[in-house]
């Protein structure tokens, strides 16, 4: 929520609605994804910036696993 807040950007599947519509919408796009995801990321209490040091950590995790 935040992130689309601070931004005041709409939620691209918001269509005109509140951000917790279009958020609704995307995690019942995205469900099928998740269950079959080996790891979920909880995402609201980072920038882009934590993001991306997260997703690499988690790389270089599963790289070594499988060296």
């Amino acid at each position: 929520m935040r992130r689309y807040s601070e931004t005041r950007r709409q939620h691209p599947l918001a269509e005109g609605g509140s951000i917790w519509e279009g958020v609704r919408k995307e995690r019942a796009w995205l469900q099928g994804i998740r269950d079959m995801a080996n790891q979920v990321i909880d995402t609201s209490g980072f920038n882009v910036h934590q993001l991306k040091d997260r997703i690499q950590q988690y790389a270089r995790r599963v790289q070594a696993f499988a060296g």
